[in-house]
């Protein structure tokens, strides 16, 4: 880390940070010669203003408290337009991030800062944090309207945006920093890197997080940057980082955390980067198996809808939908549309809608991938049963009115839709896996990717999401493949037809 040059802003940059109005000039009075000016030109110089809350809640002098190494990574952020920092718990880096944060929003003008986190209340406490140095920085800081979920400067033009974790929080967006704030552990991982990545295009991203297995986006970026392949500098910071944390400290922390499992302890506590990735998380899905998908862009259709490959005609299709409850906190409701031949995606609609509204968004969609009106065998609908998935069957069913050219599955029971049970879900889940490790399975969705690399085996055996994330792409995707198999009659395996009857 030494090796690492301080980042210094151009002086000219400087002096017009600092010829914003009376309140910079009544600065240059009070100030010791050139205060201002280092504390905007250098993000160490600034950090030695900074006052941070301490464990007991009292204002502490970051410049009296700070550890070398925060320094110095404070210094490294400066100087990178893409950075990913894997991260052991308390060692204050969001308190980095705080500082860095409002350095980067009030040294020159114009500047547009985004935090990302998991959630809004994640969001909230990082911008909190961001406002409490701010509110303690000496008269010489430029005057600042905060706000619960952003920070604004009217006289130099910048703002400090706190936002959750969402499939559009990038879009229509200009930014000069993104923090993506425990970025592992972060829903629609790979869709918001696709937004902010345009979004900040000129700016910075810095991405910061603990582990949360293999399948992480996080560690992905993290393992191309140690190899160098993908543009951004890798930063591991290991649980020893913390001075008080000397001698045997890691065998009495393990014992006082003993319901702790032992991934769970490397997640928080690792002591090198290939612990905390590779005993964190047992993801169902292989990490090479994911990075080599062909993530697309698509085209934007009606809301919620993605087109990747327009129908055909010749061509069937199979439409897999997870259903969730509808309501603004609920699950989302996914349906993946893939050609039955190739296992191709060719398109995905996503959303929280209530269930008679995502059975029209499906039936318009199986009318539109049903270019040829002779036969109901173009596409085939399959809904999952479950729960709210009967109204939308209910729904469905209204509006096909027996003539509509495409098929509802109806499984062996002899009822329409498939029914996830604690028997069938691992079939499912199982001949995903397979379809989609020997290339029977293509996906182009940045968002369904990113969930299936977040889709994990729990401690007791049981598939499912990671803490933070969705399945619900997972399982429209490993319905579609259900009934892809099952749906004609007979069983088909990843590339051609069986023998036996579904």
């Amino acid at each position: 880390m030494s090796l690492y040059r301080l980042y210094r802003l151009p002086p000219e940059d400087a002096r017009r940070a600092l010829a914003l109005g009376a309140l910079a000039a009544k600065a240059k009075r009070t100030l010791a010669d050139g205060e201002c000016e280092a504390a905007l030109a250098d993000v160490e110089t600034f950090a030695r203003h900074a006052v941070i809350s301490g464990v007991d809640g009292s204002d502490l002098r970051f410049g009296e408290v700070a550890w070398p190494w925060q320094m110095e990574l404070l210094a490294l952020w400066a100087t990178l337009p893409r950075c990913v920092t894997l991260k052991a718990r308390q060692l204050g880096v969001s308190w980095l991030a705080a500082i860095f944060a409002l350095w980067s929003a009030i040294r020159k003008p114009g500047q547009s800062i985004l935090l990302i986190s998991k959630g809004q209340d994640d969001a909230d406490k990082l911008l909190a944090k961001v406002a409490f140095v701010y509110e303690r920085l000496p008269a010489w800081k430029p005057p600042g309207v905060v706000n619960i979920r952003s920070i604004a400067f009217p006289g130099l033009g910048s703002e400090i945006q706190a936002l959750p974790a969402t499939p559009s929080v990038g879009r229509s967006r200009t930014a000069t920093l993104v923090i993506l704030d425990e970025h592992a552990h972060q829903p629609w991982a790979r869709t918001i890197l696709l937004s902010v990545s345009g979004a900040a295009e000129l700016g910075q991203i810095l991405s910061i997080s603990t582990a949360n297995g293999l399948g992480a986006l996080h560690s992905e970026l993290y393992t191309k940057a140690k190899e160098g392949s993908n543009g951004w500098q890798a930063v591991f910071i290991p649980a020893s980082a913390h001075p008080d944390r000397v001698g045997d400290w890691r065998v009495r922390l393990r014992e006082r955390m003993s319901s702790l499992s032992d991934a769970d302890f490397a997640q928080e506590y690792p002591e090198n980067d290939i612990e905390a990735i590779q005993t964190t998380g047992r993801p169902v899905f292989r990490h090479e198996d994911l990075i080599g998908q062909p993530v697309e862009v698509g085209q934007a259709g009606e809301q919620g809808l993605v087109v990747y490959r327009e129908p055909q005609p010749g061509h069937t299709y199979i439409i897999g939908a997870d259903v969730g409850e509808g309501l603004a906190t609920s699950n989302w409701s996914s349906a993946i549309v893939l050609e039955r031949d190739t296992g191709e995606q060719v398109a995905h609609l996503r959303g929280r809608w209530a269930p008679d509204v995502f059975a029209a968004k499906i039936d318009r969609l199986a009318r539109h991938y049903a270019p040829d009106t002779s036969t109901a065998d173009n596409v085939i609908v399959g809904i999952e049963r479950n729960n709210h998935g009967h109204a939308v069957i209910l729904r469905l069913v209204q509006l096909h009115a027996g003539s509509a050219p495409y098929r509802i599955f109806r499984a062996k029971d002899k009822c329409l839709g498939w029914l996830t049970t604690s028997a069938t879900r691992p079939v499912l889940v199982d001949q995903l896996e397979e379809a989609l490790r020997t290339a029977g399975i293509t996906l182009h969705d940045a968002g369904s990717i990113d969930q299936f690399g977040a889709f994990a085996y729990s401690d007791d055996g049981r598939p499912e999401a990671q803490e933070g994330y969705h399945d619900d792409d997972v399982l429209a995707a490993g319905i579609a493949w259900q009934v892809r198999r099952r749906a004609f009659g007979r069983v088909l395996d990843v590339r051609h037809s069986e023998g036996g009857a579904a």
